[in-house]
């Protein structure tokens, strides 16, 4: 909550930021999350620090900001992988419009990779090759095969069962098989990329909003979806009467998008909706403040 609070004051008022500090701790979606045993949990956690510190980079250039930055973003590379495009997608972002030097952007990344180094060299030690996550295959097929619906189906057909059956249980074992489950995913894509287009699209709306197909046990009730649905409406509302001109906006749409679009290529889970909610409760705040501007408004003409 602390470092929400004062990710959120580099947009708004402390006021503002208080009670949007309230909305994130209290959403029923994290107090749930809060008592489960999960990397989401964490991921969470760490990426308050690291949009927090990403800000601090970009309005005071500091070398203990770059710093403290370059060492959160490997240690959630550790524990995320989407995280690995964001990192490229945050210093891209520093260097093209915050004008932060290359020289800076560069020690960014090179505390990023020292942190992950460890994991990375143990990783071409067993598996002759720099690999931080796999599974990524596997989640591709999960969200893209004959019976998959927005949150995915994940039970094989016995074509498929049968494949990997016959990998060789080594070391190489996992990567062979999310080999199988991609190679699989694509050529599903390829045979009706028409019924996948319009799956993703589903996706996409589905990621912001709700999914209206959930199978999930207590999805639809009320203390879950409302929260989700209202947040939903008003964020989008927000993301339209945001500043164009506003860079931190413009970062936060462009991390907001990449969560949208990227994670809606595989299977969306409920829990997902997590990576997001932070972004919408910003954005939510421009509709609100809107709101409040015009009621203010409306009470000086009367008087």
């Amino acid at each position: 909550m602390l470092f929400f609070t004062k990710l959120i004051n580099f947009f708004f008022t402390n006021r503002i930021s208080y009670y949007s500090s309230l909305v994130f701790s209290f959403f029923p979606l994290y107090i749930y999350a809060s008592s489960q045993i999960s990397s989401i949990s964490l991921t969470i956690f760490l990426s308050m620090f690291f949009y927090y510190y990403f800000f601090k980079v970009k309005k005071y250039k500091k070398k203990i900001h770059i710093i403290y930055l370059g060492f959160i973003s490997g240690l959630l590379l550790l524990v995320s992988r989407e995280f690995t495009a964001i990192v490229i997608l945050s210093c891209l972002y520093l260097y093209l419009f915050c004008k932060i030097s290359y020289k800076k952007v560069i020690l960014i990344i090179l505390i990023t990779l020292t942190t992950t180094s460890p994991y990375l060299i143990r990783n071409y030690i067993v598996f002759e090759k720099f690999i931080m996550h796999a599974g990524l295959g596997y989640n591709l097929w999960k969200g893209n095969n004959p019976k998959s619906k927005v949150e995915g189906f994940e039970t094989p057909n016995k074509n498929l069962k049968y494949t990997i059956q016959k990998i060789t249980k080594d070391k190489f074992y996992r990567i062979n098989e999310n080999k199988i489950y991609m190679d699989e995913a694509i050529k599903n894509i390829k045979e009706d990329p028409k019924k996948y287009l319009i799956l993703y699209i589903k996706k996409t709306v589905s990621f912001f909003f709700i999914d209206l197909e959930s199978s999930y046990p207590n999805y639809y009730n009320p203390i879950h979806y409302i929260p989700i649905l209202i947040l939903g409406i008003t964020s989008i509302i927000g993301i339209f009467l945001s500043n164009k001109k506003s860079l931190d906006f413009n970062y936060i749409l462009l991390i907001l998008s990449f969560y949208i679009f990227t994670f809606s290529i595989f299977a969306i889970l409920p829990r997902y909706k997590i990576y997001i909610i932070p972004f919408q409760i910003i954005f939510s705040n421009i509709f609100i403040s809107n709101i409040i501007k015009k009621n203010v408004n409306k009470a000086l003409i009367k008087n």
